[in-house]
C-alpha cells in the first residue's frame, strides 16, 4: 500500500518538471525544489512504511534531494543568466 502512497506523490513531480523543463519558468522549479525536498526527506517512510528504512527508500529519498537542488539551480539560471529569448 505504501508503494501505491509513493506513486500518488510522484505523478505532479513528474507532470510539473515536464512543464518546467517545458516553459522554463524560474517560479516553477521553485516550486519543485521545495515539494522534491518533501517528498525526499518523507520518501523512506512513503515508500516503505513507517519505522521501516530500505535502501530503496534512502536511494529515491537522496535522489530526489539532488534534484530538488538541480531545480533551485535551475530557477537560479532562468532567472539571472538566461536573457528573455
Amino acid at each position: 500500500m505504501e508503494i501505491l502512497t509513493a506513486g500518488v506523490v510522484m505523478i505532479p513531480l513528474a507532470l510539473f518538471s515536464v512543464l518546467a523543463l517545458w516553459r522554463r519558468w524560474p517560479p516553477l522549479f521553485m516550486l519543485l525544489f521545495g515539494y522534491s525536498w518533501m517528498v525526499g526527506l518523507n520518501a523512506p517512510d512513503l515508500i516503505s512504511g513507517h519505522y521501516e528504512t530500505t535502501t530503496l527508500g534512502i536511494a529515491v529519498g537522496l535522489s530526489l534531494i539532488i534534484y530538488g537542488m538541480f531545480c533551485a539551480m535551475m530557477a537560479y539560471r532562468y532567472m539571472f543568466w538566461v536573457d528573455g529569448g
